[in-house]
């Protein structure tokens, strides 16, 4: 998981529409957020990936509803070569991401965030200033692209 800078002078987006908008307020809007997606995805590019996005999807609402703070937000974006899936919570620290040989894993959880980078084309957070972050995962109709593509969630 890794960190981007956020710049809000430049728009990094300008290549896709934002498809969905939802309003995350505890753990049972988790699934409305995954049937919303599989929803909006099907019939484009990205549902050949539903079940990428919808692990990931639930992955991250989870993640946001239970260790950040209200307000939770998710938001999928589309164009013809690129999706994202992005979930904003209020809490500025970076998600945690535990040791890939699971010496900090004591039990069964805590492995989302590394089956979100195993799933995804790319994935990483962005640190909203004052206002909190944002979490997301993207792919890639052919494959990802170079490493240095900014990323920008707008509000």
């Amino acid at each position: 998981m890794h960190p981007f800078e956020l710049d809000t002078d430049r728009a990094k987006f300008d290549d896709v529409s934002v498809v969905a908008t939802l309003e995350l307020s505890g753990p049972t809007d988790v699934g409305a957020c995954r049937r919303a997606l599989s929803k909006v995805a099907a019939g484009t590019w990205i549902g050949a990936r539903i079940a990428d996005l919808v692990l990931v999807a639930s992955e991250l609402a989870s993640n946001a509803i239970e260790h950040g703070s209200a307000p939770v937000r998710c938001r999928f974006l589309l164009s013809d070569e690129r999706a994202v899936l992005a979930l904003f919570d209020a809490d500025p620290r970076p998600p945690k991401l535990h040791d890939e040989d699971g010496s900090s894993m004591p039990d069964e959880r805590h492995r989302g965030l590394q089956m979100v980078e195993a799933v995804s084309d790319r994935c990483g957070y962005v640190v909203d200033a004052g206002r909190g972050k944002w979490v997301f995962a993207e792919w890639w109709s052919n494959g990802p692209p170079a490493p240095d593509l900014e990323i920008r969630v707008d509000d």
